[in-house]
């Protein structure tokens, strides 16, 4: 289990952030060098905050490089490649108010911990000290803590309601696919066996790194990077039958290998797990992906299944601490109940919780009035969070595994993107 008292990612993250936009450091004005760990990273924020001082809050790489060589600290803390490898050590400089954040609350951590090991050795090695007299310095040290807290003010995401809404106002919408699927948006999709919900998940994983629209992939979108999460299909399976998209990817829209990318666990995981939570984040971390396909979802814990409220909180509460880490969207495969009584009902199996987490919520069924049985309809287990691009049905068999069949002309937002 990682050390909550040591954080030296966000120290990391933080400092490249100061570094790259020296304009942030007005944002982190709570922030000292003691909070590092690290020593040298204390080293180096004391050196941009001299310079900050000194320059009038204009502040770049060279400045700090020369305020560390002026103090003859420069080669201490790793020298002018260390400054650079900090930089590229920020996935998200306008992030830093998250980063510093994190390094305080390590910062805290490691003051508690060494007020609760003074307190410890006081009491079983007095040395003169009345009980009373420890307890009265600890409680000292820890409000003088609590005052720290209190002098930060509110966190920097807090703000008046009405000054948000103007805010977002001018902010341009960012999409993984455009009028289709946003960052961070949540997708089960509930299915019989065998119905081709994996080779769906295949295929939109697939044309999305390939700057092709996954539902028509005739579309050219902006590509975008994406993750494959395989918790049940062996290896030479997952092969064979994505070899067929791949195929089509290669010829229809060219091939880049760095935008697609598989992590195959036939034997599932356990999101319950601090272990599983912290190999999957490590996975998303190389990959960066903007969409991750992860399936079947009753295999993301190894309770054997999901029917428990609390486990599928658990493994609901590690998916949403990584899709908001990684400002990732999730494409979820699950199953619908076993068929009873000469029905099935198409909703997710097991806990309630996963029909009311997602915000589109999808069932694949077969057509009831077709007789190829290739068309299959695409419906909903719950209301949409917001209003979007959806297919009314979807095809099998045709050139590329599933074809999008819409109930009208075709969108125009989809159309305005078709290559010439």
């Amino acid at each position: 289990m990682s050390d909550p008292t040591v954080n030296t990612e966000a120290e990391r993250a933080c400092l490249g952030a100061l570094l790259i936009d020296p304009s942030l450091t007005a944002t982190v004005t709570d922030l000292r060098p003691p909070d590092f760990h690290d020593g040298r990273h204390g080293t180096i924020l004391a050196a941009i905050l001299d310079t900050s001082a000194d320059a009038d809050g204009k502040v770049d790489t060279i400045a700090v490089m020369e305020t560390l060589r002026t103090k003859a600290r420069l080669e201490t803390v790793g020298g002018a490649n260390y400054l650079h490898e900090l930089m590229e050590a920020c996935p998200l400089p306008g992030a830093v108010g998250r980063y510093a954040r994190a390094v305080r609350e390590a910062a805290q951590r490691r003051e508690l911990l060494l007020a609760a090991r003074r307190l410890v050795q006081a009491a079983e090695h007095p040395d003169g000290e009345t009980a009373r007299e420890v307890v009265a310095d600890i409680l000292v040290h820890v409000e003088h803590l609590i005052d720290q807290a209190d002098e930060q003010g509110p966190p920097q995401d807090i703000m008046e309601f009405g000054a948000f809404v103007d805010r977002q106002r001018h902010v341009q919408r960012e999409w993984v696919v455009p009028g289709f699927l946003a960052p961070m948006d949540r997708v089960v999709i509930v299915a019989g066996e065998g119905s081709g919900k994996t080779w769906l998940a295949r295929q939109i994983a697939v044309c999305l790194g390939q700057g092709l629209h996954p539902l028509n992939p005739r579309v050219s979108i902006p590509a975008k990077r994406t993750l494959m999460v395989d918790l049940e299909n062996p290896p030479d399976l997952i092969a064979q039958h994505g070899r067929t998209v791949v195929d089509l990817a290669r010829q229809t829209g060219g091939w880049d290998s760095e935008n697609v990318w598989l992590w195959s666990r036939p034997d599932g995981i356990d999101l319950r797990k601090a272990s599983d939570v912290a190999l999957l984040d490590r996975v998303m971390r190389h990959v960066r992906p903007e969409l991750m396909c992860l399936g079947p979802l009753y295999k993301a814990s190894m309770d054997g299944s999901d029917r428990g409220e609390q486990v599928a909180a658990e493994v609901a509460a590690a998916l949403d601490k990584l899709r908001v880490k990684h400002r990732c969207a999730l494409w979820l495969e699950h199953h619908a109940p076993m068929e009873q009584q000469g029905g099935r009902m198409m909703r997710p199996v097991g806990s309630g919780l996963w029909s009311r987490w997602p915000e589109f919520g999808r069932t694949l069924v077969p057509d009831p009035e077709d007789s190829t049985g290739t068309v299959f309809l695409l419906g909903r287990f719950r209301r949409d969070r917001d209003v979007r691009i959806w297919p009314d049905a979807l095809i099998r068999g045709g050139r590329w595994p599933w074809t999008a069949q819409y109930d009208g002309p075709y969108p125009v937002e989809l159309r305005e993107l078709e290559e010439p």
